[in-house]
């Protein structure tokens, strides 16, 4: 793939190099991300470049992006590049080197550049609006790292799953025993007195086989992360396999989250009983304004009588 290259060196140090070129509109203050990554290491790298708060610099990072792995800590040597198109001997180059450790997941430069000399066309880095940068580095001193192997659902083979769920018409393979551990649901199904209990394929109704599998997916390792565009699923199937464990993680995540509306977090606190993400809520309420645009929103028109209830009363205690 042009733009990334991973080798191995002679002293079986693991390095690569990564270069991105992007359009000089698409950088702010808040990071941005090359499409393409490396794999070094058995870590996928992806550069993130951010002006500086000032909006005086260009910076260049490393970071490692979520995959099918966990390390520890590791001691990373980068060469951080920008690119002139006219002449590689004028490239701005500076070093750096670092150890990285969980949970941190990146390093870099961050003043590479002053931003008006990289898109003064003078200087000949910037060409047809875009500009360049490149990375090489080498990591060494790696501590902790685990690869998992990611489990197929659809593979009767699998030593750890046995037994299939049929969901509209397509078979989900999992595993008795782990599904019981998490979900009363499941223990039930495959150890109570039911008729699936000795079945080797077990229907389950009302539900999506895209979804299913998604939780699945959260529960075995490694662990898809919980998203903005997954929680509202995943919330729907835990709360109907009675996965508590991973409604109490998604109710963290709602907390925490900043790309879910106020709205639509009440919503489903409402919906699914998340008691600490309706109080947080609720603290975030500080003016009676706050309560009246909250009660616009189309979610509002879904909250039940009791929340709209506890609403009216908070607002009474607020100031205007």
């Amino acid at each position: 793939m042009d733009g990334v290259r991973s080798v191995v060196g002679t002293s079986t140090v693991p390095c690569g190099w990564i270069r991105w070129e992007f359009d000089k509109d698409s950088i702010s203050t808040a990071a941005s991300s090359s499409p393409e990554m490396i794999e070094v290491g058995g870590i996928p790298w992806r550069i993130i470049a951010a002006k500086t708060s000032s909006g005086e610099h260009l910076g260049v990072h490393l970071t490692m992006t979520k995959g099918d792995y966990m390390v520890q800590s590791l001691l990373a040597m980068g060469i951080f590049k920008l690119i002139n198109h006219d002449d590689a001997d004028k490239n701005i180059k500076l070093t750096g080197s670092v150890t990285v450790e969980h949970p941190v997941k990146n390093f870099g430069v961050v003043q590479l550049v002053e931003w008006q000399k990289a898109i003064d066309e003078e200087q000949g880095f910037i060409k047809d609006n875009k500009l360049t940068v490149a990375i090489d580095f080498s990591l060494s001193n790696i501590v902790g790292f685990r690869k998992f192997r990611r489990i197929d659902f659809t593979d009767s083979s699998e030593p750890l799953l046995d037994v299939a769920l049929v969901i509209g018409g397509e078979k989900v393979y999992v595993g008795k025993q782990f599904l019981s551990t998490v979900s009363p649901y499941f223990q039930t199904m495959f150890f109570g007195d039911l008729a699936e209990k000795n079945k080797d394929e077990i229907e389950l109704k009302d539900v999506d086989y895209k979804d299913f599998t998604e939780l699945l997916e959260v529960l075995y390792p490694p662990h898809k992360s919980i998203s903005a565009q997954n929680c509202g699923i995943l919330l729907k199937l835990s709360d109907r396999f009675e996965i508590y464990a991973i409604t109490k993680l998604l109710e963290q995540f709602l907390i925490t989250s900043v790309d879910i509306t106020m709205a639509t977090r009440l919503l489903l606190s409402d919906q699914f009983h998340l008691f600490d993400l309706k109080e947080h809520c609720f603290n975030e309420l500080k003016k009676r304004h706050d309560v009246a645009e909250l009660k616009k929103t189309a979610e509002s028109k879904k909250f039940s009588d009791e929340l709209n209830l506890t609403l009216f009363e908070k607002m009474l205690k607020l100031s205007d």
